[in-house]
């Protein structure tokens, strides 16, 4: 039976972010040929994605309002152990943390709790942002000042 493993870019993604996902298939696809687990080849194909900058995961994540990054991630197998952290920051692959996650009673660990526990699992210390990303915050901030918001946002305002 071949294998199957399907990728994407995340909401929002145009066909210019396609040979990310194509590159983060490639991982996958060569990791379960070579007889690894499925749990591996999602982690790494999701690291393809979250080490590129033009993906909205992990290096190049955008920016809340503040300035700051907090990041999502989850992981489960067959047997429905799962991983998963949630407004984690200042990490640079939140899957590997969501996976690490795994290992323990949890199933969820969300932000301070989530970047500390990243770090006592020895991920150091890592700045996600991007030129990208701050100038599409300074846009988004240039937007509101300027009253361009979308009707359904103004009340988180």
């Amino acid at each position: 039976m071949e294998p199957l493993l399907v990728t994407h870019c995340g909401a929002g993604s145009t066909r210019v972010m396609q040979e990310s996902a194509e590159a983060a298939l490639a991982v996958g696809m060569d990791l379960l040929r070579r007889g690894r687990s499925a749990l591996d080849a999602v982690e790494e194909a999701v690291v393809v994605l979250e080490d590129d900058p033009r993906t909205n995961a992990g290096t190049g994540s955008r920016m809340r309002f503040d300035g700051t990054i907090q990041m999502d991630a989850a992981i489960m197998d067959s047997r429905m152990r799962a991983g998963a952290v949630a407004a984690i920051f200042d990490v640079k692959n939140p899957i590997r943390v969501a996976r690490k996650v795994m290992d323990t009673p949890h199933v969820l660990l969300a932000g301070p709790w989530a970047t500390r526990f990243a770090r006592k699992a020895g991920f150091p210390h890592f700045d996600p942002a991007t030129d990208r990303s701050r100038d599409r915050l300074n846009e988004t901030r240039r937007q509101i000042a300027e009253g361009k918001v979308p009707a359904w946002a103004r009340r988180f305002l």
